[in-house]
């Protein structure tokens, strides 16, 4: 079985990519019903390229099928780029992402694209009650599921679905159009 994991972009609700070097990208949905992802800290005189380009984010861990898969132990893990995601149920998703170039493979060898994931809940606290409980319930079994089938795990992907979950602010920004005449 080739799939490590799909998690469908209409059930995200919150994404995150921290950068090695600090940049931060996120954007959200204010309610699950939101159609769109709203970008945070975009700054002054730049806007986001279009509603497609910042809501493509959430396809990160959709339909995502390894290529390769080794003990994440095999590999380095410093300097990853970190990808979070939180669904509407309340699963966080925590991928570290890095490039790779196999040893032995040159100054011109292409890098491999590995990744290795974390499941966990995402609780605010003001959750709270029955209702609360069971669905958070049901979440955490996910969350074991997922676990349980990929600690201790990477996984070699396609280097379009890694492109996709390590994107930069400029990766997803224009500059804003003046409405003066």
């Amino acid at each position: 079985d080739r799939e490590i994991i799909d998690i469908s972009d209409a059930e995200v609700v919150e994404i995150n990519i921290t950068h090695p070097d600090g940049e931060t990208v996120r954007a959200l949905k204010v309610s699950a019903d939101d159609e769109n992802f709203e970008l945070q800290g975009v700054p002054e005189g730049s806007e986001p390229k279009s509603n497609w380009t910042v809501n493509s984010l959430a396809n990160g861990l959709a339909s995502l099928t390894l290529e390769a898969v080794v003990p994440d132990a095999q590999l380095d893990w410093a300097g990853a780029t970190r990808f979070g995601l939180v669904t509407a149920d309340g699963l966080r998703l925590d991928v570290e992402l890095l490039a790779h170039v196999p040893d032995g493979g040159g100054d011109d060898a292409e890098p491999e694209h590995w990744i290795r994931l974390q499941a966990g809940l995402y609780q605010t606290a003001v959750e709270s009650g029955v209702e609360a409980e069971a669905e958070a319930g049901e979440t955490a079994e996910r969350a074991a599921a997922i676990n349980q089938r990929v600690s201790g795990w990477a996984y070699r992907v396609p280097k379009y679905k890694y492109d996709s979950m390590t994107k930069r602010m400029e990766d997803l920004l224009q500059a804003a159009e003046s409405n003066e005449p």
